[in-house]
């Protein structure tokens, strides 16, 4: 246990300096490492500095990164990570939705299944196993790809 830590719950291990960790061990383990780290749910690691993972099977392992959900990633330095099977791995990235990925640095991606090109900002996943359908921001441009609606772009 580290200083000022506190740990509860079945299996839960409080190691880095003024981290938590509450709930129950499943299958690896509930553990808090990083310093003033909070780990909670069902077989969360927060193991970054400042980290928070949470709900079942999540991993925050940036500084300062967030993972909630279901199988979600966090390992972006303040990254934040939600959802289902979501990976935020750029720094400062944000992924939310199923199985989406953020893997570059600034990226925000959401929806359903996106492709994670590394020149976009900004992606909606609309995919489906068969394919990827996703809409795209570039830095200076909007980029649409197999769209099966509408999209209205309002800008300057």
């Amino acid at each position: 246990m580290g200083d000022g830590s506190h740990a509860e719950g079945k299996a839960t291990r409080a190691e880095g300096h003024y981290s938590h960790a509450e709930g129950y061990y499943d299958m690896r383990g509930l553990k808090a490492t990083g310093t003033a780290a909070h780990a909670e749910g069902c077989d969360t690691w927060a193991t970054g500095q400042y980290s928070h993972a949470e709900n079942y099977n999540t991993t925050a392992s940036g500084t300062g990164s967030h993972a909630e959900g279901f199988d979600t990633t966090a390992s972006g330095n303040y990254s934040h990570a939600e959802g289902y099977l979501t990976n935020a791995i750029g720094n400062n990235s944000h992924a939310s939705g199923y199985n989406t990925t953020a893997g570059q640095a600034n990226q925000f991606v959401c929806g359903v299944i996106n492709n994670n090109k590394t020149t976009t900002l900004f992606e909606v996943g609309n995919g489906q196993m068969g394919g990827y359908y996703k809409i795209s921001f570039n830095k200076n441009d909007l980029n649409i790809d197999r769209l099966t609606e509408n999209c209205y772009y309002i800008g300057e």
